[in-house]
């Protein structure tokens, strides 16, 4: 048998192709080095700021005592809840194939989806320095979707357009009136009938100074999403209430997708301007 009489170069002719190979090899060593890292492999498009999870009540104290679960660096340098089970292990493959343990990259697409009910609220307590010391404490001490939600909310640098049907959780509505205090700008449209039920939080928005309009109509304004930065869109079936966090099925799907948040953003702006 005369064996394989190809030459080396054979199979790449052209400098185009070598180069093509180059870029291949040079992009799966960068995933590999965010994956040594322990990054989450976000592209740097939509990566989370510094601030990232740092809205009170949650901050330092759940990276401090679940360490495996995130990091400082697991969203891009900021403090807050890891990226899911699995992120950092595939962000090279995900570099290659598009997709990192749940995560999608490339410019924009779908960063998480988050299902609920979660079994407990997050415990404030964690906050504290030394965390919870209740020996039975009834709250998570974990991430959980809703601390993972609040960490996406409390990543807001410059603006947070919210559109929401009712909001009544306590754990949500501190992190808002949180970004607010530290000069996000924060627009608020929600449901009329629902602003004035016992335990809406639109009442303390208003009063805390953050720019609140109601739909005013017969019909329900039933949205559920928010825009933060104009880089990240919120969008999904869960209303802001405790009983959406530990009682209802419900979605929130975080996405990156330019084409997308241009839509909503317009969406949002439209309704901004008939709910004067």
């Amino acid at each position: 048998m005369g064996g394989c009489t190809s030459k080396p170069n054979d199979k790449y002719e052209t400098s185009k192709e070598v180069a093509d190979l180059k870029a291949q090899v040079d992009q799966l060593q960068r995933a590999l080095a965010v994956a040594k890292a322990g990054q989450s492999g976000f592209p740097p498009a939509y990566a989370p700021s510094a601030n990232y999870g740092q809205a009170p009540p949650y901050g330092n104290a759940y990276n401090n005592a679940y360490p495996n679960v995130g990091g400082p660096n697991a969203y891009g340098g900021g403090v807050g809840y890891g990226p899911p089970a699995g992120a950092a292990a595939g962000a090279a493959a995900g570099a290659a194939a598009g997709a990192t343990g749940g995560v999608s990259s490339g410019s924009g697409g779908v960063v998480e989806t988050l299902f609920f009910p979660d079994a407990k609220l997050p415990c404030r307590n964690m906050n504290k320095p030394g965390g919870c010391r209740r020996p039975h404490c009834e709250y998570a001490h974990e991430p959980t979707s809703l601390t993972r939600f609040l960490a996406h909310l409390g990543s807001a640098r410059s603006s947070l357009d919210i559109c929401v049907f009712t909001i009544t959780n306590d754990d949500i509505s501190d992190v808002v009136l949180s970004l607010h205090r530290r000069g996000v700008r924060v627009r608020i449209i929600t449901d009329n009938d629902q602003a004035a039920t016992q335990g809406s939080d639109i009442v303390k928005f208003v009063q805390a100074g953050i720019l609140v309009r109601r739909d005013k109509t017969p019909a329900h304004m039933h949205h559920k999403f928010a825009l933060i930065d104009g880089r990240l869109l919120l969008n999904g079936s869960f209303n802001w209430t405790r009983q959406a966090v530990t009682g209802n099925n419900e979605n929130v799907t975080v996405l990156a997708d330019p084409q997308l948040i241009r839509s909503f953003q317009a969406q949002f702006n439209k309704l901004w301007e008939q709910f004067k």
